[in-house]
């Protein structure tokens, strides 16, 4: 769960054609970790005020300064040890609109490295705000540094170790392996701020990071201005044995056939293939890995599609190539993605697992974790087999870590602050059934779906990056009006801008107009849940949908719905002529238009705006 991809070095050649928005690397890194890659051992404690050290020009960044933050390894005491974090500031201290952090994913990955990246999509909001990049402990140049586990999963999260390799690092990180939870970087990110003398500020997490930005969020709630979470990880129940995901690679699949004109159904092909020839565990990883690199499977470099169509019609050889090639190549180094700091963090975070939390003793566990794949109905991981939820890397990694001390639970209260919500339609590393999940526990949110993206969207996709930049701008008193509770339900958000809202019952003229415009500006309305939950902005939707709207009875302002595209097979979830918002007193409702509506033809809606042939 990263921000971006380096996969490995053969699948970065395989996917040449594919724009790589992260590849350039920022400030340099910190002092190099020990050869042991555990912090080493200093008598003397971090200083009461936090304060940033070393400062320096961050090389090839100007207006960027680099400097270190020191923490204590253990906040306790017990354990003796101080971490160097580098972190990379903005020079326009007085920025008008305050401070930006923007936290990176893995956990495992470097934040000072993608200063520049984030500065190049987010120009507009670099511009207002000060931006602030940390490398969180464990990470960096101060990596921890695991080499077996490092040369065997690199950057990947599911893709599973060896039992030695895993027993191995927690060996090599002795018992510093206890300090490197969530609770300890929110408390890392804390004296950040008090060093950088900020009463509060806002918070922009990608993947992990997302986790890292609500638990800070929860712990310390009135320094929060403003959240983006952008390929999200929910704060609590995200199911280790990623089913969501599994299930979701068929969705994934279906947008890529009818993306391709493939003309079969790929995700039953997929079923066949791992049935017949095994490599599930692999399979899956490759695809969470496609879904950042890749996310619409169109590489001809890779051919995806292609290998799995070959491999369902008995020529498995193009496949296996495919399996065994993406994990050649020069291993990932830890300063990169720290394969140690991901296993030493997620074991200790998760906190049910299987077998419970990271206290549990090993022996049950193996026990445990066939009790739970046996007990998953073959549609929920489909279609991938029940297996596969317990072969893949996260349940591997930790159900050989030996017990840990877990992760504090965080404070119980309600998120209040404004949300943005990002969700890539095709990620598989965070799905989007997780970013629907959280959303429906924040009361001031707004959940934006960017179709055809897959993970981590602001650095991939233009109109999710300025869908973050328009949040970001927003004034205060334009946010608190549109995440209003009136919105209520699950997916929480306005349909558009204000100004590209149907006003006052124009009805269907008025509906074309706006679509018209949302069609020139390539943003799509769409409703992808179930009646009595509101709309939400789909950017980078597809752009010929939007100037066709159905009006039936009133209209109300703001509630503009537009069909979403699905696969063959898959369920349609946006809303069918007659839908009505239950308990509004004007009853007000659009219809939606299904693709599979007999009204409709090849996708193209039969009901002309004024003025406009049918088509």
């Amino acid at each position: 769960m990263r921000i971006a991809p380096h996969a490995t070095r053969a699948a970065r050649a395989a996917a040449a054609a594919i724009p790589l928005a992260l590849l350039a690397a920022a400030c340099t890194a910190a002092p190099s970790a020990s050869r042991s890659g555990t912090p080493s051992a200093r008598p003397a404690a971090p200083p009461a005020q936090p304060s940033l050290t070393g400062v320096h020009p961050c090389p090839g960044l100007p207006g960027f300064t680099c400097s270190y933050l020191a923490v204590p390894l253990d906040r306790s005491g017990q354990v003796p040890g101080t971490l160097r974090l580098q972190v990379a500031t903005a020079a326009n201290v007085h920025a008008p609109r305050g401070t930006l952090l923007f936290l990176t994913g893995g956990p495992g990955q470097p934040g000072v490295r993608f200063v520049a990246p984030v500065a190049h999509e987010l120009p507009a909001a670099v511009r207002a705000y000060r931006l602030v990049m940390i490398d969180q402990r464990g990470t960096g140049g101060a990596a921890l540094n695991c080499p077996d586990l490092q040369r065997q999963m690199g950057e990947s999260d599911t893709l599973p170790p060896t039992a030695q390799a895993v027993r191995s690092c927690a060996e090599t990180l002795g018992v510093r392996r206890n300090f490197f939870t969530t609770a300890d970087t929110v408390a890392d990110l804390e004296a950040l701020r008090r060093a950088l003398h900020v009463r509060s500020w806002t918070l922009d997490g990608v993947s992990y990071g997302t986790f890292a930005a609500e638990r800070y969020a929860l712990a310390h709630p009135g320094r929060v201005r403003r959240l983006v979470l952008d390929s999200v990880v929910p704060r609590q129940d995200a199911n280790p044995l990623y089913l969501a995901s599994m299930h979701r690679a068929a969705f994934v699949l279906r947008q890529a056939c009818l993306r391709q004109h493939c003309g079969y159904d790929p995700a039953a092909e997929l079923a066949q293939v791992v049935a017949r020839y095994g490599h599930a565990a692999r399979i899956f990883d490759i695809m969470v890995i496609l879904s950042i690199i890749d996310p619409r499977l169109s590489s001809p470099g890779i051919g995806f599609l292609a290998r799995l169509h070959q491999a369902a019609n008995g020529s498995p050889g193009p496949l296996k190539d495919l399996i065994s090639g993406f994990y050649s190549g020069s291993p990932v180094r830890p300063q990169e993605y720290s394969s140690g700091l991901h296993a030493a963090t997620l074991c200790a975070d998760i906190p049910d697992m299987p077998w419970g939390n990271s206290a549990a003793p090993l022996g049950g566990r193996q026990a445990a974790l066939a009790q739970a794949i046996r007990r998953i109905p073959d549609a929920a991981s489909w279609p991938f087999p029940p297996a596969t939820a317990g072969e893949q890397g996260i349940m591997q990694e930790c159900r050989y870590w030996p017990p840990a001390r877990p992760d504090p639970a965080p404070p119980d209260r309600e998120l209040t602050m404004p949300v943005l919500l990002l969700a890539g339609e095709l990620d598989l590393s965070t799905p989007l059934p997780w970013a629907r999940q959280e959303a429906a526990q924040l009361p001031r949110a707004r959940l934006v779906v960017v179709g055809g993206a897959g993970h981590s969207t602001q650095l991939h996709s233009a109109p999710a990056a300025a869908a973050a930049e328009r949040f970001l701008l927003a004034p205060s008193r334009r946010l608190r009006g549109e995440l209003a509770g009136e919105l209520g339900g699950a997916e929480r958000g306005p349909a558009a801008d204000p100004g590209d809202r149907v006003r006052n019952g124009n009805g269907l003229t008025a509906g074309c107009d706006v679509g018209q415009r949302m069609r020139e500006e390539g943003r799509v309305v769409t409703r992808e849940s179930t009646p009595g939950h509101h709309l939400h902005e789909l950017a980078g939707g597809d752009r010929r949908v939007g100037d066709r709207l159905l009006k039936r009875g009133s209209q109300r302002a703001g509630d503009i719905v537009v069909v979403d595209r699905f696969g063959p097979g898959e369920r349609q979830d946006s809303l069918r002529a007659g839908f009505g918002h239950a308990g509004r007193r004007d009853g007000g409702h659009v219809a939606g238009i299904d693709e599979r509506d007999p009204r409709v033809s090849g996708g193209k809606a039969q009901f002309p705006c004024p003025g406009q042939p049918g088509e």
